[in-house]
């Protein structure tokens, strides 16, 4: 593991030598951060007041991994946890660095960059995996008549990194790897010949998909994505949206468990322990016999251990249709909105389509989108809030449903680097909101309107902050293609915004997003959302 020594950000004033510094009004000159990066923009002091900007990392970084002339060159999508802590993939670039270990994974904190893991990297010794399932591949599978097998040892190594990380509120880091390893396979043949069993170094890349996840700094696995040598372990699995300690992990995965086929579902618990919530094609308690999923998003989990999905049954004398499903601390499923749920603010339409996966806080608000239907007022669907209440058997039972912005709403325009504000913008689309602790429901879209060009300056990351006197529902702009930032100087256009928002928002109002430049270069900033009076 490898420590980069930056200086802690310092929300309370400016500073030129900071180099994570906020971007605040009083910044009129340009200074040098990190030797590298200067950025300068003027804003009101009200704009100041609802959002503050921070750079997390940026194209030229200097990292510190044994040569000075190391870089950071790109970036995956950040997470980041409720105490400011942020994760991501990066590639670097400079002396002694190849296409084979430009490949990191790194967490970084208020003191300190920590690379947790890098292609051709060997995987700590809390690698867990059965020896013998080196032998469940060729050619060693089916040994020729006389000749056995051994594994006497072997190091096992990153290679491919999966784009999306998680971190949690203790810092523990999830990411997905494809991992080799050199294995010493002892040969023995029968009867034995003049020789002795030799040993050869054999190289198996790809052995298999692996999930880690760091505990004390130190990457371990959680499962093993390889059924075929490993029955019963995970065939696939997408990456936990949640990750409250090692001891409640949440995520879709595909097993083959006891001959059974193929089995798709939600699965909760410690690793190597899971547990199967809701599998695609098995039955959905509480429903009629014959009514099974069909299909599942990817969940989210709460402090208390309820896990939340939108999923997809059919029934033998129904249609399909989609639901909200909670499932308690001890498995038992509730539906919190079915076909027949009232989608309030819609002129008594009800729920016809989950449109999003579902966001719940650790105190069980929600946050999705869905489309409307048989409304006697014009709104067709929009993003969704409503609140979880446990009843005295633990299950999730839905409370406060209001719609919070309905489509084609009314889309601010202005941030601090937008060079003008679009009067008569609306949202056409939005995707997958967010809820955090503090009620804070974060989402990216793409607007039209006149002055809006589509694949330049059509696609955001808007707030809804909570008020103190109650919840303002005016979508806060948090930054736009189009934008211009001035870096090191010198003016650069925002191309594209990378944002995952299912890892991209923190308990402390802070959204963490990449941004590539017209010029190729890329970036990770933050922003951090100020309530309203």
């Amino acid at each position: 593991m490898v420590l980069y020594n930056i200086m802690s950000p310092n929300l309370a004033a400016f500073s030129c030598n900071n180099p994570l510094r906020l971007i605040f009004p009083s910044a009129l000159s340009a200074c040098v951060a990190f030797g590298l990066v200067s950025m300068v923009v003027p804003m009101s002091s009200a704009e100041a007041q609802r959002i503050a900007y921070q750079r997390v990392a940026l194209t030229g970084m200097r990292t510190d991994v044994g040569v000075a002339t190391v870089r950071v060159g790109s970036f995956g999508p950040p997470a980041i946890s409720s105490s400011g802590a942020v994760a991501y993939r990066s590639i670097i670039y400079g002396q002694g660095v190849t296409a084979n270990n430009a490949d990191t994974i790194v967490r970084q904190r208020a003191r300190s960059i920590e690379v947790i893991a890098r292609r051709f990297g060997r995987v700590p010794a809390g690698f867990v995996t059965n020896p013998d399932m080196i032998l469940r591949k060729e050619p060693y599978s089916n040994p020729p008549a006389g000749t056995s097998y051994a594994v006497v040892g072997y190091f096992p190594y990153y290679t491919d990194f999966d784009s999306q990380v998680a971190i949690n509120d203790a810092g523990e880091v999830a990411f997905s790897n494809t991992t080799g390893l050199n294995a010493f396979i002892r040969t023995t043949v029968t009867p034995a010949p003049p020789a002795p069993p030799t040993v050869t170094i054999t190289e198996i890349n790809p052995f298999a998909d692996i999930l880690y996840y760091t505990q004390g700094g130190t990457p371990t696995s959680a499962i093993i994505k390889d059924w075929a040598y490993d029955p019963g372990a995970m065939n696939n699995y997408e990456l936990p949206v949640n990750l409250y300690g090692v001891e409640n992990m949440v995520f879709i995965g595909t097993r083959q468990p006891g001959g059974l086929g193929e089995s798709t579902g939600i699965y909760n618990g410690t690793p190597f322990t899971f547990r199967a919530l809701a599998v695609v094609d098995r039955p959905v308690a509480g429903l009629p016999i014959g009514t099974t999923f069909s299909d599942l998003e990817l969940p989210g989990i709460n402090y208390g251990g309820i896990v939340s999905t939108n999923a997809t049954v059919n029934g033998p004398n129904s249609a399909l249709f989609q639901g909200i499903w909670n499932y308690s601390a001890d498995g038992e499923p509730n539906l919190f909105i079915g076909p027949t749920t009232l989608a309030p603010d819609t002129g008594n339409g009800t729920f016809s389509d989950i449109t999003s996966r579902v966001s719940m806080n650790p105190s069980g608000q929600m946050a999705f989108t869905a489309t409307v239907a048989d409304g006697a007022l014009p709104v067709s669907g929009g993003i969704f809030v409503g609140r979880l209440r446990v009843d005295g058997l633990n299950r999730g039972i839905p409370n406060n449903i209001s719609l919070l912005m309905p489509d084609g709403a009314i889309a601010p325009t202005k941030t601090v680097f937008s060079p003008s504000e679009i009067t008569d913008a609306r949202f056409s689309t939005v995707s997958q909101p967010t809820v955090n602790a503090r009620g804070t429901v974060v989402f990216s879209g793409t607007i039209s309107g006149t002055g809006v060009e589509a694949g330049r300056n059509d696609t955001g990351i808007w707030a809804i902050v909570p008020r103190a006197a109650g919840v303002d529902r005016t979508p806060k702009p948090i930054i736009r293609t189009g934008d211009r930032i001035r870096i090191d100087g010198r003016m650069q256009t925002v191309g594209v915004i990378t944002f995952e928002p299912m890892y991209a928002l923190s308990n402390r109002n802070e959204v963490v997003f990449t941004v590539t430049f017209l010029n190729g270069t890329s970036g990770i900033f933050k922003a951090l959302l100020l309530p309203e009076a």
